[in-house]
């Protein structure tokens, strides 16, 4: 009888260390969080996003993420806690970003600014200062002895245009032509016709090109920015003749989506401003396009920007 109780007792003794083992809080192993990527941890909300246009996104993001990181950190009071970049393939594909409130901030130059104010309700904020300048001009070149020798000459000639999306090798030029009370017709093929009392143009997609076909007779005058113009090689410049250069525009400007928060868009362009004098600024400066710096849009500026919005809406298709 002694054995049988006994065992009768190493059972139950069994039966109760197991009941504890599965009823008590494991204690041995260290309990820690779950790590997450940041904006995987995050609300729409919790990210402030900057978009950008680019055929490489993966380049883009790299070079912009800094800014993006910096802006994050310091926008808490907002709700905000990190920064990201967004890159569209297109203008298209950022509009509709932009309305869904996908993208918080863009960067553009004045032409792809007036399409984002006019088309998705964005507000400009800043100047930014691109490559380290404040303000760039559009260059209408011919060559160096053609007998064109103002802009009313263009009439009845072809000119070339690098592509639709830009403001110093389209936009400006465009509006430059229209000042001069000229009627600017786009062309598909060299040989297509127009009114004689116009000035039909082409899109020759690079810089390059557009010299080229100035150079070989292709077209009579061709346009770009002061800056590529400087940058043409000597021996090639000294084949050209500038005959045009207009007004300079700020080279870059800071927007904000449609319906941002003021308060926010306040701090925004207090955080961009404040770059120039923060101690990790100029390397978050120098790896965001080269910029010097962001300040406000000049008076003057505002403007031109304004008449800029009219102009474009009749170069609207």
């Amino acid at each position: 009888m002694k054995n049988v109780a006994l065992a009768v007792l190493l059972v139950l003794s069994i039966a109760l260390t197991a009941c504890a083992a599965t009823t008590a809080t494991p204690t041995a192993a260290p309990t820690s969080a779950p790590t997450l990527a940041p904006t995987a941890a995050l609300t729409a909300d919790q990210v402030i996003v900057l978009g950008d246009i680019d055929s490489q996104p993966t380049d883009q993001i790299e070079r912009w993420q800094l800014l993006a990181d910096y802006l994050g950190a310091n926008l808490k009071e907002f709700g905000i806690s990190a920064g990201t970049v967004q890159v569209a393939p297109d203008m298209e594909t950022m509009g509709s970003w932009l309305v869904a409130g996908e993208v918080d901030l863009t960067f553009e130059s004045i032409y792809p600014a007036m399409l984002q104010v006019t088309r998705f309700g964005s507000s400009p904020l800043l100047r930014q200062w691109k490559g380290g300048d404040a303000e760039y001009a559009s260059i209408i070149f011919t060559r160096a002895d053609s007998g064109v020798q103002t802009l009313a000459d263009l009439r009845g000639q072809r000119l070339a245009f690098e592509q639709p999306s830009s403001t110093t090798a389209f936009f400006l030029p465009t509006v430059a032509l229209i000042d001069a009370g000229l009627q600017p017709v786009a062309l598909q093929q060299p040989d297509d016709s127009f009114p004689a009392d116009a000035v039909g143009y082409l899109f020759s997609e690079s810089d390059t090109n557009t010299i080229q076909w100035v150079i070989s007779g292709k077209v009579v005058a061709g346009a770009t920015s002061n800056q590529d113009y400087r940058d043409i090689p000597a021996e090639t410049r000294q084949q050209l003749r500038v005959l045009y250069e207009t007004p300079p525009v700020p080279r870059q400007l800071v927007l904000t989506r449609a319906g941002m928060a003021p308060q926010l868009r306040e701090r925004i362009a207090d955080l961009l401003i404040a770059l120039g004098d923060q101690p990790e600024g100029a390397r978050i400066r120098e790896a965001f396009e080269e910029t010097a710096r962001f300040d406000a849009l000049p008076a003057a500026a505002q403007t031109e920007i304004q008449r800029f919005q009219e102009l474009q809406a009749r170069l609207e298709p």
